[in-house]
């Protein structure tokens, strides 16, 4: 009689091992979410201008350091020889104690391209928020806080109107009527500086605004949605809620063909007051736009 003996298959220390594969492929890949820097480029078309214009849009850094004085910022901001550079809020916030590591970050950039900061709701928290707007404006960058500037790009006319806020549920303000005027009076390229993407929803729920006419909207506030589920998109943005309209990415407004225009919302850089960020890397968006 032959007896075959079969060999114990070893199942537990695989499953151990697969587990903790798992786990630190994971964890590695939530910590490069914190400090990998991508960009993403768009581009839309407008009469208005002759020639192209490309715009560097960057939000929510929230004071936090990618290494040696944020260059790698820069860096990526240079290569891609931006015509304008947009900043739209919360680069700083309440939690930060010396705004040295923002200001190496942002004062160069005048020196790349014409340079413009719209504030957001955590800028203004910061302790030493006047003497941090100071230092901005001596590097030559342009703050934009419920104002209007206008600037010539590659033979183009453009007016940039920065809201620092806008009339948050109330049906008119006279303050924002007025800029709103102001931005769309003439026939250059109009473009909006707006932390809050959510100004989407208000401006078409006021029907005196539809007479205001504009081709761009730049935003972030939502850092991406914080957690970017596959097909679902962002999870959770500040003051839109849980799976939220607006997180990133271009969007095309067009609310019964009233005025529309198009939004950019960039992904931003840094954390959302302490949370992290899970399959949704730090951005810098880019966008051109083109003739028709």
């Amino acid at each position: 009689m032959v007896i075959i003996l079969k060999k114990k298959f070893k199942v537990f220390p695989i499953v151990i091992s697969t587990v903790l594969s798992i786990i630190i492929i994971s964890i590695a890949y939530i910590i490069a979410n914190q400090y990998i820097i991508t960009t993403s480029e768009y581009a839309i078309k407008s009469d208005r201008v002759k020639s192209n214009i490309k715009i560097a849009v960057i939000s929510d850094l929230h004071n936090m350091s990618f290494g040696n004085d944020n260059k790698l910022i820069v860096s990526k901001i240079k290569k891609e020889k931006p015509d304008l550079i947009a900043v739209v809020g919360d680069m700083i916030d309440e939690y930060t104690e010396s705004d040295e590591l923002v200001l190496n970050t942002l004062t160069p950039l005048p020196d790349i391209a014409p340079t413009y900061y719209s504030i957001g709701n955590h800028d203004a928290l910061y302790s030493d928020y006047d003497n941090y707007l100071k230092e901005l404006k001596n590097s030559g960058i342009v703050i934009l806080d419920d104002s209007i500037d206008k600037i010539a790009v590659n033979e183009n006319e453009i007016t940039l109107l920065g809201l620092s806020g806008y009339s948050f549920g109330e049906v008119e303000n006279p303050k924002y009527t007025a800029l709103m005027k102001d931005l769309c009076e003439n026939d250059d390229l109009r473009i909006m500086l707006c932390h809050y993407p959510e100004f989407t929803p208000w401006f078409f729920g006021q029907d005196l605004y539809y007479e205001s006419d504009f081709e761009l909207m730049l935003s972030g506030h939502t850092h991406g949605g914080l957690v970017r589920l596959p097909f679902l998109g962002g999870v959770f943005a500040p003051n839109q809620g849980y799976f939220p309209e607006y997180t990133k990415g271009l969007y095309c407004i067009d609310e019964k063909n009233k005025n529309p225009y198009h939004m950019l919302v960039t992904g931003g850089l840094g954390p959302y007051t302490r949370f992290i960020r899970i399959n949704n890397f730090p951005e810098i968006s880019f966008i051109t736009v083109k003739p028709t």
